[in-house]
């Protein structure tokens, strides 16, 4: 979908009207610093939103200080926030007008469609050779004084060979090539707006390579003083305890052994840290699966057969539950399907809820080519299944589909996409 939505720059969502009004349900997809709807959306690990290119923005007004949303501390070292690819296609498949409606377009269709497809006759241009502005072509090349006059077609630069022996004879040709003239017109146009965002994006870019490489050279610096610094003190102390002091290359293994299992100890935490921010608790999950080629891999070998979502609640002290999901089968789907299966958990409010549970569930398979297309389970729960009842234990038996889909449709049909699954559930 990127290189399809290359464009996506060039349109201005606060002009964009919709076919229907934004509820309260679907206020979320509105930007919490322009009020428009999210161009590019990124979600903070607090769960606030917001265009990517405004909260950019806002972030450089305060110094990257604090979060522009929240207002809480930013850690340098790390991402405060993630695009939210999912909210960026249930976006771009919103239904809106054409942002030329108040010109006389009809069309009317979703944003995604607008961008990749809509042909939009009705965009005011700017006549290249008299300045003028104008809506009909047609019309235009009748009246243009620096197109009607003999001579030199006006295209010359761009292949046409016509020349004319007077003013008739050139609009004769100007009416007749008009949609050659305004293919090639188009196309140049077009180049020139690509090129010029592709100038703006090298030069962020290029700005945020000289800021990491900093960053990097300083880490580095700091990095070999402080390792300076701790040999130093430990051949002190040896001095003074009369022991020789150890040899440089034997203490830097050490220390080096030790920063990376600190490294790794740090990483995990951060997961878990993550995995608790990013959980819901609305009854509405997107998870994204990646690197699926290597962990379905890991799950033929035995390594690990089951991948499980963050933990989640149906609401704010509703039930708890999260997603388990085979990506080489389970049962029945061993081997040809990908399986998955909700699994309620043990949670401090069980006590105040009903039992057994009772809510619908509905699995979905999102199909990043064209959401019309995603697959769909519904379940309703057995209320004497031992799957419902109170869990006993931290987790409850899994209950799902064990052939939720099979895994020769996930590439082809675009469920699979930069090694990548988007699995959602709704309980309601």
């Amino acid at each position: 979908m990127a290189n399809k939505l290359s464009n996506i720059q060039l349109v201005d969502f606060t002009e964009i009207k919709l076919l229907n009004e934004l509820d309260e349900k679907t206020s979320r997809y509105l930007c919490q610093l322009c009020g428009s709807l999210m161009k590019n959306p990124i979600q903070t690990f607090q769960g606030n939103s917001a265009c990517l290119e405004c909260y950019k923005e806002a972030l450089k007004r305060n110094e990257g200080k604090q979060c522009p949303l929240d207002g809480s501390p930013i850690v340098e070292s790390k991402n405060n926030f993630f695009k939210d690819r999912a909210k960026e296609m249930e976006i771009l498949n919103l239904n809106c007008y054409c942002l030329q409606r108040e010109n006389g377009c009809q069309w009317t269709g979703t944003i995604c469609d607008m961008i990749k497809r809509h042909n939009c006759k009705f965009i005011p241009r700017n006549c290249r050779n008299c300045c003028e502005t104008f809506l009909n072509e047609k019309d235009h090349l009748t009246t243009c004084v620096s197109l009607i006059k003999e001579g030199d077609c006006f295209f010359k630069q761009v292949g046409c060979h016509f020349k004319a022996i007077n003013k008739e004879d050139m609009a004769k040709h100007v009416i007749e090539h008009s949609e050659i003239h305004q293919s090639v017109y188009e196309t140049d146009e077009q180049r020139n707006m690509e090129i010029k965002h592709l100038l703006n994006e090298n030069k962020k870019l290029k700005q945020t390579v000289d800021q990491l490489t900093q960053r990097l050279k300083n880490v580095e610096e700091n990095s070999n003083q402080q390792n300076n610094d701790l040999l130093d003190a430990i051949a002190e102390l040896a001095k003074r305890s009369g022991q020789p002091a150890p040899d440089s290359e034997g203490l830097t293994a050490t220390i080096t052994e030790s920063v990376k299992t600190n490294t790794e100890n740090i990483s995990d935490l951060d997961l878990k840290f993550q995995l608790h921010e990013n959980s819901v608790d609305d009854g509405h999950l997107v998870w994204k699966v990646n690197n699926f080629h290597q962990r379905t891999t890991d799950a033929i070998v035995g390594k690990t057969r089951a991948l499980h979502s963050a933990p989640c609640f149906t609401s704010k002290y509703g039930y708890k539950f999260c997603l388990r999901l085979y990506l080489h089968g389970d049962g029945m789907g061993k081997g040809t399907h990908l399986s998955l299966f909700l699994v309620l958990m043990k949670s401090e409010y069980d006590n105040i809820l009903e039992w057994p549970f009772q809510k619908k569930i509905k699995f979905t398979l999102v199909n990043q080519e064209d959401r019309s297309k995603d697959h769909v389970e519904k379940m309703f729960p057995n209320k004497d299944s031992s799957s419902f009842q109170k869990p006993k234990k931290d987790m409850n038996i899994a209950s799902g589909c064990p052939m939720f889909m099979n895994l020769n449709r996930l590439q082809p049909e675009g469920f699979l996409k930069d090694d990548s699954l988007f699995v959602e559930v709704r309980i309601d």
